[in-house]
């Protein structure tokens, strides 16, 4: 079993890459940086009663793992352009998932042929 330091670091390491996934995502945008902190300390005050090794504990830094990652690769940030209301500025980084048009068009192909539904099943019961 993991000693309690390590599920520390695990924390603390969760923290920095959360503050640098909002800093990326939301660039020059004081609000909203402030507004994900302060969730993200409502939510370690709502839950400080766990222990530090209990299964709660470990699911939460993993929340905020997994909420680290959408934000660094999933989320864009978009800003209208002064000069053109209709127009929207995209904060697209190198660690933003790209796909290219065939690859979404065909995505959905295979499970089709395959009778729809997930795994290849009908979704029918």
């Amino acid at each position: 079993m993991s000693s309690p330091v390590t599920h520390a670091a695990r924390v603390h390491a969760g923290l920095r890459a959360f503050i640098k996934a909002t800093k990326l995502a939301f660039p020059g945008d004081a609000f909203l940086q402030g507004e994900a902190r302060n969730n993200l300390r409502a939510g370690f005050i709502e839950h400080k009663h766990y222990s530090p090794t209990s299964t709660e504990a470990l699911a939460c830094v993993k929340h905020l793992e997994d909420l680290s990652t959408v934000l660094t690769t999933q989320v864009i940030q978009g800003q209208r352009q002064a000069e053109n209301q209709d127009k929207f500025y995209l904060n697209i980084h190198d660690k933003i998932e790209r796909g290219d048009n065939d690859s979404i068009k065909t995505a959905g192909k295979n499970t089709l042929a395959m009778g729809g539904g997930c795994c290849g099943g009908s979704g029918k019961k």
